[in-house]
């Protein structure tokens, strides 16, 4: 047996996920220009009977700016049709009665 430490802990798990997922981490935050973490979770657990055994769990969970995009969709002679690009979803809603697909579409073009 070794010493118990965060970087044996699940057999070196821990490590291994975060030397992983810190490339990822480092990325979306220059993408996005905004935080990201990196959760760490260890649970000990004792074991019935063995007042000097006990287990261990490792969880390890990236939370990263959301990215979003959309598309619109429509049926068209009952086939259902989407727009090549995808859009920003910003826009608001309801859309004004006026508003046809084809021009919500090439507003959001211009806007990009």
């Amino acid at each position: 047996m070794i010493d118990l430490t965060l970087n044996t802990v699940c057999g070196g798990y821990l490590d291994q996920e975060f030397k992983r997922y810190l490339p990822m981490l480092l990325e979306a935050m220059q993408e996005s220009k905004k935080a990201v973490s990196l959760n760490i979770k260890v649970t000990f657990k004792p074991i019935a009977d063995m007042e000097t055994t006990f287990t261990s769990h490792a969880t390890i969970k990236p939370a990263l700016p959301v990215r979003e995009k959309g598309g619109f969709c429509q049926v068209i002679d009952g086939r259902v049709m989407v727009e090549p690009e995808a859009v920003d979803m910003t826009l608001p809603i309801p859309f004004p009665e006026d508003m046809t697909v084809e021009s919500i579409y090439q507003n959001t073009k211009e806007r990009a």
